[in-house]
């Protein structure tokens, strides 16, 4: 059986094969606050790249 999952930002199904990924994002790092996010892979290479400075134009 696989674990399809929406991603939380563009909404396309995605699956994972074989394991279970979410991402965790700490919003404020004094009280420990985050939210867990799933990401499509697309989305998450693009959340990187923006996390490394490395946005699109």
């Amino acid at each position: 059986m696989s674990n399809a999952k929406q991603c939380d930002r563009c909404g396309r199904f995605f699956t994972h094969p074989g394991w279970s990924k979410t991402s965790y994002i700490v919003t404020d790092e004094w009280r420990g606050d985050g939210k867990e996010f799933d990401f499509c892979p697309d989305c998450e290479r693009k959340l990187v790249r923006w996390l490394k400075d490395e946005v699109e134009k």
